[in-house]
C-alpha cells in the first residue's frame, strides 16, 4: 500500500522546515523533529516512517541524497519527483503519468489497488498525500 500521512497538512510544513534547518548530524530522529524543526507531538510522529518510505532517509534514520537534493531550493522539485517515484511506485508502476491524473482518476486508481471503496479514509489519505507532495514536486 503506498504511504499516506493522516494529516496531510504537515507534508508541505515540515519539508518547509527541512529546507531551512540543517542537515541532523548523524539522524533524522523524532527529537531533531521536535527540537530543530519544531514538530514533535502527535501526528508529527508518523513523518519519520514516512519519509524512509519516500526515500528521504535510509531504514536506520540517516538522510539520503535525496534529503540533501530536497534542501537546496533548486532541486527541491525534482528531489520530490523522484522521491514520488520511490513512495508511490506502486501507482506509478500501474500509470507512468500519474502525477498527470484527475483527483476522480487517482482515486478509481487508488481503489483498485486498495480494494477499499472510494469513500475510504485509506483511499482518501492516500490520495491527499500524493497531491500534497505533487505540490512540492517538478
Amino acid at each position: 500500500m503506498p504511504p499516506f500521512m493522516v494529516s496531510t497538512g504537515l507534508i508541505p510544513k515540515i519539508f518547509s522546515r527541512i529546507q531551512e534547518a540543517k542537515e541532523p548530524e548523524d539522524r533524522y530522529t523524532q527529537n531533531f523533529q521536535e527540537i530543530v524543526l519544531g514538530y514533535g507531538s502527535g501526528q508529527a510522529k508518523t513523518f519519520i516512517p514516512f519519509l524512509k518510505r519516500m526515500g528521504f532517509l535510509e531504514p536506520d534514520g540517516r538522510p539520503t541524497a535525496i534529503y540533501k537534493q530536497f534542501r537546496n531550493p533548486d532541486t527541491a522539485g525534482p528531489a520530490m519527483a523522484k522521491a514520488m517515484r520511490i513512495g508511490f511506485k506502486e501507482i506509478f508502476d500501474r500509470n507512468e503519468y500519474a502525477q498527470d491524473l484527475s483527483d476522480e482518476k487517482l482515486r478509481n486508481l487508488l481503489v483498485e489497488m486498495t480494494g477499499k471503496d472510494k469513500a475510504s479514509s485509506t483511499v482518501q489519505k492516500i490520495a491527499a498525500t500524493f497531491k500534497s507532495c505533487k505540490s512540492l514536486a517538478d
